[in-house]
């Protein structure tokens, strides 16, 4: 059943059946009369939910003071950021107002706000939002647009019943959520735990060897990568092409580059590349062994590259022993932050120490880790492809709520096309479209 055929059903643009409001401007030049309030931005907005753990304020004369007012039932909208986002107030009566990055859609006789805000959902899972969004880099939602946004209507009485099924549904993938995400830490404390019993942390700073002693040459550093996404000129691994999951080769660009760096920069098989710098510690200094590229590469100067000894590193080994917690806290002890971003030189690199036993009994403990690793590999990715499901599913349950075959239809319920026709001839009740922007 579709949105055209189903009983009692109709489309309407948005702006003909709810009264829309885009916030105040945040301007701290012009913003000086009135008293300071507590407002929501785009940040604070999350689909179905509100966060105000971080609420920032400004100044409201008691006319805006009403006009960007939010009481139960109102919806509130991203204007940017993830555009389309929303959520509807549930908190009660409240002081809160709401800045330009959001819209404020206040609902006439005829829509169920909830309704309204599984609507921009499900059109954001569809993509079918996306059409009225404005801007290259930075996608807007613009008040025009989102008045423009064509809802379908069901009888009031037939939205409530699909609005509670489609709540019903969603707190059951909720939970199972909240259970399948609960596997990733567990798994996480179980590799640690393993990798610490494998690798443990030299006791002295003399104990075993540093990372420059396993090395069959010096550290390199890469070299800038600005260049083209098409030939003529040597492939360069780009900036993100050292990923959790291991190093994408075939993440290119092309660069000009004299053939004697070219040949000293380029990647070969069993070269192990480390993340120089990153936002956060937890992911600095990531590393992964390269595979033997398709045609000569040289990679970028956000990469470290240490050639180990192969006479003295078995490589699955060191890629474990990598993320082992004795390894991780001595980088970690390294690093040093300029503007939020923390690095690692070759020289902080070389002098991490390692427990390096011979190669054969490096092999052997590579083999029991892994054995040990299999199950919670396993379980993680069981994990993270019932989430990719979980997500699924709710789509689905948007698709046949907005389609009406959710719930079954009831003869009795009164037409949205009869609310809506006694909606247009109550002026004092009816919805007026508001697209303009406030000063």
């Amino acid at each position: 059943m579709s949105e055209a055929t189903a009983a009692g059903w109709t489309a309407l643009p948005l702006g003909d059946v709810a009264d829309l409001q885009l916030g105040k401007m945040l301007d701290k030049a012009r913003n000086l009369d009135g008293r300071p309030l507590h407002y929501l931005r785009n940040i604070n907005v999350r689909w179905g939910s509100f966060d105000t753990d971080d609420l920032a304020t400004m100044r409201f004369t008691d006319d805006e003071a009403a006009k960007f007012s939010i009481r139960d039932g109102d919806v509130l909208v991203c204007e940017g950021g993830e555009p389309g986002r929303a959520a509807v107030w549930r908190g009660g009566a409240t002081d809160l107002k709401f800045q330009k990055a959001i819209h404020r859609v206040r609902p006439g006789e005829s829509l169920s706000s909830d309704w309204i805000a599984f609507f921009l959902r499900y059109a954001a899972t569809t993509g079918s939002l996306t059409d009225s969004f404005t801007g290259t880099t930075i996608k807007h939602l613009p008040a025009q647009a989102l008045a423009a946004v064509t809802i379908p209507v069901p009888p009031l009485a037939e939205q409530r019943r699909i609005v509670a099924r489609i709540e019903a549904l969603f707190a059951r993938t909720r939970r199972a959520r909240a259970d399948l995400e609960r596997v990733a830490p567990l798994a996480r404390l179980h590799r640690e735990r393993s990798l610490a019993a494998a690798f443990p942390a030299p006791e002295d700073a003399g104990d075993g060897t540093t990372v420059a002693n396993l090395l069959a040459e010096p550290a390199a550093n890469g070299i800038s990568v600005r260049g083209s996404d098409e030939p003529p000129g040597i492939r360069a691994l780009r900036l993100d092409a050292l990923r959790l999951d291991g190093l994408d080769l075939s993440r290119v660009r092309y660069i000009e580059i004299p053939e004697a760096k070219a040949r000293r920069l380029c990647v070969k098989r069993g070269d192990f590349f480390v993340s120089r710098g990153n936002g956060t510690l937890s992911l600095l200094a990531r590393g992964a062994f390269a595979e033997e590229p398709e045609a000569p590469t040289v990679f970028p100067d956000t990469m470290i590259r240490l050639r180990f000894n192969r006479s003295r590193v078995h490589a699955d080994w060191l890629a474990l022993a990598w993320g082992a917690p004795a390894v991780r806290m001595q980088i970690v002890a390294r690093a040093k932050t300029t503007a939020g971003i923390w690095k690692v030189s070759q020289a902080d690199l070389e002098t991490v120490r390692l427990l390096a036993p011979g190669l054969q009994e490096q092999s052997n403990t590579a083999k029991r880790v892994r054995r040990q690793l299999t199950g919670v590999l396993r379980a993680e990715h069981e994990a993270t492809r019932a989430l990719a499901l979980l997500d699924r599913l709710e789509q689905s349950i948007l698709a046949r709520a907005f389609r009406g075959e959710l719930v079954p239809q009831d003869r009795a319920d009164e037409p949205a096309a009869a609310i809506l026709a006694r909606q247009r001839a109550t002026p004092t009740t009816s919805t007026r479209r508001r697209t303009r922007a406030p000063p």
